[in-house]
């Protein structure tokens, strides 16, 4: 992989894809302009409660309503579903997003599994759960 590197040139670059991206990421920006009340910078992050009971349930909900969801996702998801309840460096919870984030947009997916999901279970040594997210990016880049 040549992201952002010595040979990343233009002609490499998918343009539909950019302008997708481009697109969603306007999206956002003018969805945060409309709102009424406007995002306020804090100095310490307010975490809500019942956070990760949220997160385990829905990891729950979409393994059990996807019946096609790849094997690499279920694998992420169970091991983070352990992880999530004794987790206090907010790492897990991270991760359990971007997977979530990655099944629910297939266009973005690859980035999520190469950037946040593959590197996250090499660094807690899961390598077989890095291994089939590596193989599920592939299939997804495609």
């Amino acid at each position: 992989m040549d992201y952002h590197g010595a040979g990343d040139t233009a002609e490499r670059v998918d343009y539909t894809r950019l302008a997708g991206e481009s697109q969603l990421i306007g999206e956002v920006i003018r969805d945060v302009a409309r709102m009424k009340a406007k995002p306020v910078y804090r100095q310490e992050p307010v975490y809500p409660d019942g956070e990760i009971d949220a997160m385990l349930k829905l990891m729950r909900r979409t393994s059990s309503e996807k019946k096609d969801l790849p094997p690499a996702y279920r694998q992420a998801f169970e091991e983070l579903k352990a992880i999530l309840p004794m987790d206090t460096s907010r790492e897990s919870i991270r991760m359990a997003t971007s997977a979530l984030l990655a099944v629910a947009t297939p266009a973005h997916a690859r980035f999520f599994l190469d950037y946040e999901l593959e590197p996250y279970f090499e660094s807690i040594n899961k390598p077989e759960i890095a291994a089939a997210l590596r193989d599920e990016a592939e299939r997804s880049g495609k």
